[in-house]
């Protein structure tokens, strides 16, 4: 047990410098498969409103929407998995991943 406890510290330990990376890989992964869902909302919103309006609305969203909900999110969850103890940050991180996976394959993204 303490053989296996010790790989997961030492492999946490490798991947900790990462977690910016991860978490940035993991918000947006989260906003590839829910993306639809915003912008389906949005598009109920501005849809009787001027041409203008529903292509200013568009940019807005995808390119400040989506890189400040990535920006912003990605820094919550780093700090976050910072608080995991080492033992169980690998194994938290690709169980993330899997159900990121499964959530995925639930909305036909894959």
């Amino acid at each position: 047990m303490d053989l296996i406890k010790s790989f997961l510290i030492d492999a946490s330990g490798q991947i900790v410098p990462y977690l910016g990376e991860i978490s940035l890989a993991t918000v947006a992964t989260i906003l590839a498969i829910y993306g639809d869902f915003l912008n389906k909302k949005v598009k109920k919103l501005v849809k009787d409103k001027p041409f203008l309006i529903r292509y200013l609305s568009f940019i807005f969203i995808c390119a400040f929407g989506y890189g400040f909900l990535t920006i912003y999110f990605s820094d919550i969850l780093a700090k976050i998995l910072l608080k995991i103890p080492r033992e169980y940050l690998i194994v938290s991180i690709i169980g993330g991943f899997i159900c990121l996976g499964i959530l995925a394959d639930r909305k036909n993204q894959i």
